[in-house]
């Protein structure tokens, strides 16, 4: 499948409209990532919407320090490698925590590292949609033959206290404003009866199981079987029927850049960007139950006692035993610059979010609005089927757009909405598009956890080696910690992983290992125990969900 480079330029579609122009221009990051292999970040990736329109942030570039390195080489308590949505939080849980219980943080061994390979939020969370949008009932029979129907409901369970952890965050630091914070009903829109009868299967499964509650107000969700008045609400022409719950959406890169700024401020962590980290390796061990890991970067070599990789699709990078469980996803977006008639000034701007879909292995596509304030632009992405698996799949490259994939999205709302205008000023057609790089996972869900010693690599290890062998102590802790692979749906869970993971990690020894139960470990990170990443999931090979769309 040919793609498109992002410097180019290219008219898609007919009746005008644009594919936009996808500027590429990270210099800073461009000598240090220019000689790393496959599976780390690319020099020059394509900008994003959300990057071009916050330009002025002084994030984006954030050096803590000149010397990464000081004159105390075991004074680095926890290192997180990348700023995304998971790692940000990550580092706020994690500090949060720390100052709330009065934990050392000050002295030796106080220091908090986040390391960036770009810029910051430069990954997956600054490409996306900022959807932060619950699966209501939809994923209940899916998860529930992977795993169980109490397992699926508690999945379900978590993305709605994900969305509610997500506004809590953004009320009590005051960034609703700041991060355009919205919240409200979103549309599941069926514009296929093949797609609704498949709704509908899941739907009256969960509410047979006495866990959904029909209704349009908070935690409910309301089915409009009618075609007439699912196409006169949602303005859709082709909508057969569809279902509307609560969900929100925000500006995700002034969101990420807001945590780093508190955390940075108020907690004294430490960012680093444009750090790539090239290799870790398992060092020394300091007490009888820690283990610190080395962690090598272009400015240095450093000693740390707690390492998180919130890596997502670039994990298997630096921890290769991860590529027969994670697969990274070439994912396409774009932001439209909405018809006239899209502007509350005129018959309205949509009043809710989207998802649209067809049949199975046809188009998927989501759909959010800015403030009237800030354009109002749409931001539209999906598209995966108009592209090849190959062109999507086992690749980190996101300096590239898909042109199968562009024009679709180009010319979609025209399609879609019953009363989009273009005019000859450019409203109506596409700003900008971009891709990004997601993290799948085997079973669909994300991986959280302590990584077992059984899954750490061996010393001959190209990446990854165990430099002291007493480091592995009867406590089972390794020290080493993953948070990611969200499946495509890390603003419905991202935050409640990152708070389960920094709980997980100021965790005592005595009180968490890798040995401990599922139930320990659910009820101390109040997570899914399936998220759990263990020696035992990792050797599940009765599904592979990881080339899904």
């Amino acid at each position: 499948m040919a793609t498109m480079t992002a410097t180019e330029t290219r008219t898609l579609g007919g009746g005008g409209d644009m594919a936009g122009t996808a500027t590429r221009n990270d210099p800073l990051s461009a000598p240090a990532l220019a000689n790393l292999g496959p599976g780390f970040p690319v020099a020059h990736p394509t900008i994003s919407h959300w990057q071009e329109h916050a330009r002025d942030s002084p994030w984006h570039d954030h050096v803590h320090s000149t010397e990464l390195m000081s004159k105390q080489p075991d004074d680095v308590e926890l290192t997180i490698v990348g700023s995304g949505i998971s790692g940000c939080l990550a580092a706020y849980f994690y500090l949060k925590q720390r100052h709330e219980e009065g934990l050392p943080g000050d002295g030796a061994r106080g220091r908090v590292l986040l390391l960036e390979a770009r810029r910051a939020c430069s990954g997956a969370t600054g490409r996306n949609g900022g959807h932060c949008r619950p699966d209501s009932y939809a994923g209940f029979l899916a998860y529930s033959k992977l795993f169980s129907p109490s397992a699926a409901h508690d999945i379900l369970c978590n993305e709605r206290e994900t969305f509610e952890l997500m506004r809590d965050v953004v009320q009590e630091e005051g960034l609703a404003e700041e991060c355009e914070w919205w919240q409200g009903r979103t549309w599941a829109l069926f514009l296929d009866v093949e797609r609704k009868a498949r709704a509908r299967k899941a739907f009256e499964a969960y509410r047979g199981a006495g866990h959904l509650t029909e209704g349009d107000g908070p935690g409910q969700v309301q089915w409009i079987e009618d075609e007439t008045q699912a196409r006169e609400m949602s303005r859709v022409q082709e909508a057969v029927g569809g279902a509307t719950f609560e969900a929100g959406c925000l500006y995700p890169l002034k969101f990420c850049h807001a945590i780093l700024r508190i955390c940075a401020e108020r907690y004294g962590l430490e960012l680093y960007t444009h750090t790539p980290v090239t290799a870790i390796h398992r060092g020394r061990s300091d007490e009888a139950t820690s283990a610190r890991w080395t962690v090598a970067t272009p400015r240095g070599t450093i000693s740390t006692g707690k390492l998180l990789l919130a890596t997502n699709g670039y994990t298997t990078a630096l921890l290769p035993s991860m590529n027969s469980w994670l697969a990274p996803h070439r994912a396409q977006c774009s932001s439209v610059r909405p018809s006239a008639n899209f502007h509350a000034s005129s018959p309205g701007r949509l009043d809710r979010t989207y998802s649209l879909g067809r049949r199975e292995g046809s188009d998927y596509e989501y759909l959010t609005q800015r403030p009237d304030t800030a354009g109002g632009y749409f931001i539209l992405g999906g598209g995966h089927p108009f592209a090849s698996k190959e062109s999507q799949v086992d690749t980190w490259d996101d300096s590239e757009v898909m042109p199968t994939i562009s024009k679709h999205l180009s010319s979609y709302c025209g399609r879609v909405f019953d009363d989009w205008k273009l005019d000859d000023g450019g409203v109506g057609a596409v700003e900008m598009i971009w891709t990004g790089i997601q993290g799948y996972s085997r079973d669909s869900v994300p991986t959280v956890g302590e990584v077992p010693a059984s899954l750490l690599p061996g010393a001959t290890d190209r990446r990854l080696g165990d430099e002291d062998p007493t480091t592995q102590r009867a406590s089972g802790r390794t020290n080493l910690y993953i948070c990611g692979s969200h499946h495509g749906h890390g603003m419905a869970r991202a935050a409640t992983c990152s708070r389960g993971i920094a709980r997980e990690m100021a965790g005592e020894a005595s009180l968490l290992s890798t040995e401990a139960s599922d139930e320990d470990w659910a009820q101390l990170t109040g997570l899914p125990a399936v998220f759990r990443w263990t020696a035992t999931r990792a050797q599940r090979r009765d599904v592979d969900c990881r080339y899904d769309f």
